[in-house]
């Protein structure tokens, strides 16, 4: 629930913002390589290797810096003209 609803928010923000020349996106991360998320001893078990197999359609951790691209690519001027868009960053978990 809470997810849609940051969804919504970026998407209605993005629209009402257009109109000032302000982009409001946003990314949507899931599955990154991150200490607090994933200690390094869980990362490095066969067991949870093959359940992020299963689980993600990449069948890795993504890494910090892959969520960072897509975040300065959306606050690069490549992006002149995406409002209200999320990108997703799962390695495929949402589709």
């Amino acid at each position: 629930m809470a997810r849609a609803a940051q969804l919504q928010l970026v998407r209605s923000a993005g629209k009402e913002a257009a109109a000032h020349g302000v982009r409001v996106n946003g990314i949507a991360p899931n599955f990154i390589e991150n200490p607090s998320y994933f200690p390094p001893e869980t990362t490095d078990d066969p067991e949870f290797q093959d359940s992020l197999r299963r689980e993600v359609p990449a069948q890795r951790l993504g890494r910090g810096e892959e969520a960072a691209s897509a975040m300065w690519w959306l606050a690069s001027d490549h992006a002149s003209y995406v409002f209200g868009a999320i990108i997703p960053t799962d390695g495929g978990w949402t589709l």
